[in-house]
C-alpha cells in the first residue's frame, strides 16, 4: 500500500511528464524530466519512505510520557491557598512550573527524570488521599512522525527544485499547488512532534483539592453507631 507522499509524487510525476512532452525546447524537456524523475515511483522504491533515525529521547531507546494524579484533602480556602503555594515552590525547585490552577485543581509540569522525587516532595506538603501514576509508551508514534517529517522535507526540497526549473505558467501552478500541500502537511507533522516531545520531556502532575467534611452532631451519632456495630460483628 502506497503512503500519501508516494501517491502524491506519482501524481505529480505523471502531470510533469505530460508537460515535458508538450515542451518545444528539447533541452528544457530533458531538464524537466530529469528533475521529476526522483519524484516518481522509483524514488519511493529507492527509500523516500524508508525509516529515518529517530532522535534519542532516552538511554533505553523508549519514548515515554509520564503523568501523575494526586488528590489532597484540606481544611478550607486558606489551607488550600497555602498548600497550592507550597506545591508551586516545590515544582520550581524541581525545575518545573505551574501550568494551570483554579479553586479545585492545579496542574504542574516537572522534568520527567525528576518526577519521582517531585512527587515525594509533593506528598510531604499535605494530606494525600489518592495517588496514581501513568506511563504511556509512544516510541512507535514518535518514530513514525520523525520518518514522515524527514520524507516531507526531502519532497519539499525536490518540489522547490522543480519550481525553480519550471518555464511555463501551467507547470509552475501545478508544482506550487503540490508544494503548498506538502508544506502544510510538514508544518502539521512538526507541530505534532513538538507537542509529543514536550509531554515526554516534561511530566504532568494533576492535583485535585477536596475539602475535608466533618460530620455534625447528628452525624457523629451515626458514626458512633457504625463503630459499635463494627466492633460487635466484624472482627479484624
Amino acid at each position: 500500500m502506497k503512503t500519501g507522499l508516494c501517491a502524491l509524487t506519482e501524481d505529480l510525476t505523471t502531470t510533469a511528464r505530460v508537460e515535458a512532452a508538450n515542451m518545444k525546447h528539447q533541452q528544457s524537456r530533458r531538464a524537466w524530466l530529469t528533475a521529476v524523475s526522483f519524484l516518481g515511483s522509483g524514488a519511493c522504491a529507492a527509500g523516500l519512505d524508508a525509516p529515518a533515525t529517530s532522535p534519542d529521547m532516552g538511554s533505553s531507546g523508549r519514548v515515554l510520557i509520564r503523568e501523575a494524579d494526586l488528590t489532597y484533602e484540606h481544611d478550607g480556602l486558606e489551607d488550600r491557598k497555602a498548600l497550592a503555594a507550597k506545591i508551586g515552590e516545590a515544582a520550581t525547585a524541581a525545575g518545573g512550573y505551574v501550568s494551570g490552577e483554579d479553586e479545585f485543581s492545579m496542574t504542574v509540569r516537572v522534568p520527567a527524570p525528576q518526577l519521582d522525587d517531585a512527587i515525594a516532595q509533593f506528598e510531604k506538603l499535605g494530606k494525600v488521599t489518592k495517588k496514581s501514576l501513568h506511563v504511556e509508551e509512544v516510541t512507535a508514534q514518535h518514530t513514525d512522525l520523525s520518518i514522515r517529517i524527514d520524507n516531507a522535507k526531502r519532497l519539499r526540497e525536490r518540489l522547490q527544485g522543480l519550481l525553480a526549473q519550471a518555464n511555463d505558467v501551467k507547470s509552475m501552478l501545478e508544482v506550487e499547488k503540490e508544494l503548498a500541500r506538502v508544506t502544510q502537511e510538514l508544518e502539521l507533522l512538526e507541530a505534532q512532534l513538538r507537542g509529543m516531545e514536550n509531554r515526554v520531556t516534561l511530566a504532568t502532575v494533576q492535583m485535585t483539592f477536596e475539602q475535608e467534611v466533618s460530620p455534625g452532631p447528628v452525624g457523629w451519632v451515626f458514626v458512633g453507631v457504625y463503630r459499635g456495630v463494627k466492633w460487635l460483628f466484624i472482627w479484624d
